[in-house]
């Protein structure tokens, strides 16, 4: 049903590549798809997925909106109306700033888990 110009997608193996050429991505706020859009500095609109009580999307969503990297439309407000007024909005913003976040998370949790088993298992009389 999307028209001209748009694409509606599920998941997508490439979506970063496919984010780098994006006008603006809506997207629901998962950990992985915040930092895609994060990483490729696209206008972003997230509604946060929040039924059933769900908080983690919303809070994560929430705080990079105050950062001015992305727009939040909330899913009990979510309208035709709203949803391409929030689109245009992110469009017409000026270019989304690069973050000082540190996307790195996997490798950086490795190296720290790497490092305390290595100081763990250095210490005399330590149990495997």
């Amino acid at each position: 049903m999307a028209g001209a110009g748009l694409t509606v997608a599920r998941a997508r193996d490439d979506f970063p590549r496919l984010l780098a050429g994006a006008a603006v991505s809506v997207s629901q706020g998962g950990y992985n798809t915040i930092t895609d859009l994060i990483a490729a500095r696209v206008a972003a609109v997230v509604v946060p997925f929040a039924r059933g009580g769900e908080s983690e999307q919303t809070m994560r969503a929430a705080r990079l909106a105050e950062m001015g990297l992305l727009r939040v439309l909330a899913e009990d407000a979510l309208t035709p109306v709203r949803l391409a007024t929030a689109i245009g909005a992110a469009a017409a913003a000026a270019p989304v700033a690069g973050p000082s976040l540190d996307l790195s998370g996997v490798e950086t949790s490795a190296r720290l888990l790497s490092g305390w088993l290595a100081e763990r298992r250095a210490r005399p009389g330590a149990a495997e």
